[in-house]
């Protein structure tokens, strides 16, 4: 049933449990399942290990989102604040109030507000490009790839290839896989799409179908023993793509030679930002 299928997306990397660390930034990350209509639902999760001994080896507990608005933003904030909860009794309380809320209109704010403590959840702005760049985050793909793997990615997608994405962290998978299907806008990817293939799925990767998903590194063993056909294999943690090249002659060279360029800027963009950001933290 559905509630199995969001489980086994919860935890598709359930093998490396249980263990005494989660890193913050790895404890929120999407997954999104898509109905035989194409209506894509998409679920926002946050995981955190149970127990009070954080140097023992632990279990994970997950809290899911689940919903047909993509928004990103605004539903991170909602679970990040689940790890701020002092009081036991904060948790059940929260989520009957967010299981009753309407969705807030595009630059509004919702407000939960218990004993002494207040928490603000702010839509983005709805124009096309803010709503776009809210549902995805873009930083995993700019951060593990250069600029040609992108661009031959892209022109595979365009061409309707098969593409797996393999990656020992979880959230950086799910991120590249939306980021790089996001890049077609305003063209939708219209096959199937699951940014990471739990292990019951692992089959998909020998659909005759075009598709795009991830594979958790952990599963690549067992993957590799399956019949797959004309698959292009992107290990993210290693910047490599399998094989070489892409499908430039779908685009004409001088529109191609303006995208490797502007694909280069935004990476070079993005590293100065990265750099500016380390040196407010350090």
């Amino acid at each position: 049933g559905l509630l199995q299928t969001i489980t086994n997306f919860c935890f598709p990397d359930r093998e490396l449990f249980p263990r005494n660390h989660i890193k913050k930034k790895d404890k929120v990350y999407t997954f999104v399942l898509t109905n035989g209509d194409g209506q894509k639902r998409f679920g926002y999760c946050f995981r955190e290990l149970e127990g009070g001994i954080k140097s023992a080896k632990r279990w994970p507990v997950c809290y899911c989102i689940l919903t047909f608005c993509p928004c990103f933003s605004m539903f991170q904030q909602i679970l990040r604040s689940v790890s701020q909860f002092k009081r036991e009794d904060m948790l059940p309380k929260f989520l009957g109030w967010l299981s009753k809320q309407t969705m807030p209109s595009p630059g509004s704010v919702i407000t939960f507000a218990l004993y002494e403590y207040s928490f603000m959840f702010k839509r983005d702005e709805n124009n096309e490009s803010s709503s776009l760049f809210s549902s995805v985050n873009f930083e995993s793909l700019l951060d593990a790839l250069d600029g040609w793997t992108i661009m031959a990615l892209f022109t595979f997608l365009l061409a309707e290839r098969r593409v797996i994405f393999i990656s020992s962290n979880l959230r950086v998978l799910s991120n590249c896989v939306q980021a790089i299907v996001a890049l077609l806008h305003p063209f939708v990817w219209q096959h199937v799409f699951i940014p990471v293939l739990p292990p019951s799925m692992l089959s998909f990767v020998c659909a005759p179908v075009p598709f795009v998903v991830g594979v958790l590194d952990i599963h690549r063993e067992e993957m590799k023993d399956m019949p797959m056909e004309e698959v292009v294999i992107v290990d993210v943690d290693k910047n490599e793509m399998y094989p070489v090249g892409g499908d430039y002659e779908l685009i004409p060279p001088n529109l191609l030679d303006n995208l490797l360029m502007h694909i280069q800027m935004t990476l070079q963009s993005f590293k100065e930002y990265q750099k500016k950001v380390k040196e407010v933290t350090d």
